[in-house]
């Protein structure tokens, strides 16, 4: 078995970074368009990109700064769709009358939200 150069993992861990944005690009349509389906897709694939990302990352020895600039690019628009989530979560919330209570954690220090009805609203 050929050993891979740190360039081939470099241009690897390129286009998992490449796929994940063009993923996460997707994702954001998806949210747009409320559509589920393609959420769940989009979902699996992200989660394919960084199980991907695992394993090459720890080849990488020393900082590339091309890998950086795409890496920072990535995580601008994975912050960037998990607004407009929060945001189309909490609108989605006022217009079937529920409140999102205070952010709390369970017992494996995920993040929670109370939610309450808000009784006599109009749906």
């Amino acid at each position: 078995m050929k050993q891979a150069s740190h360039s081939d993992e470099v241009v690897e861990a390129r286009e998992i970074l490449e796929g994940l944005l063009e993923a996460l690009r997707r994702e954001r349509l998806s949210l747009a368009k409320l559509d589920v389906d393609s959420l769940v897709q989009v979902n699996d694939e992200k989660q394919m990109f960084f199980e991907q990302l695992a394993v090459v990352s720890p080849a990488l020895t020393k900082p590339q700064r091309e890998l950086r600039s795409l890496a920072i690019r990535v995580r601008a628009e994975a912050h960037a769709n998990a607004a407009l989530l929060r945001d189309t979560a909490a609108a989605t919330a006022e217009t079937l009358g529920l409140h999102m209570g205070d952010e709390t954690y369970d017992r494996r220090a995920r993040r929670r939200m109370s939610r309450t009805f808000m009784a006599g609203r109009a749906a």
